[in-house]
């Protein structure tokens, strides 16, 4: 018998998590657009998503040294990220509550496309 390689480990492991990941955001999207259907605020549904995802950074933190693992020398860049962050979230879940959801995952899976143009844009690369 041939011994599996560590690299057809890595493979195996990394199109389960990709697999999980998209099952998971595909979950997600389902759930906001009920929730939207249900006549919940896109706010609320952001707050109940940032109010979940606090319980694995707390376990991240505490697993970690302390609070000192989040410290950053640069806050301005996370504040600006924070913020786009934020109005990408409210847009992409407004769309998820008025498109289709097949039609506002086929708009989401063109975005590598419109990353490609801003970076010529804006970025110069």
């Amino acid at each position: 018998m041939l011994a599996s390689s560590p690299l057809a480990d890595r493979r195996g492991r990394a199109i389960a998590y990709r697999l999980g990941s998209a099952t998971g955001f595909a979950l997600m999207a389902a759930s906001i657009k009920v929730a939207a259907d249900f006549g919940i605020a896109i706010v609320e549904i952001m707050f109940w998503r940032f109010g979940f995802g606090l319980l694995p950074l707390f376990v991240y933190i505490a697993l970690r040294s302390g609070p000192g693992v989040v410290r950053t020398r640069r806050f301005s860049a996370h504040f600006w990220r924070s913020v786009i962050g934020l109005v990408s979230m409210y847009l992409s879940f407004r769309a998820i509550a008025l498109l289709p959801l097949a039609e506002a995952t086929t708009i989401s899976f063109a975005a590598p496309l419109f990353a490609i143009a801003l970076s010529a844009l804006l970025l110069g690369e």
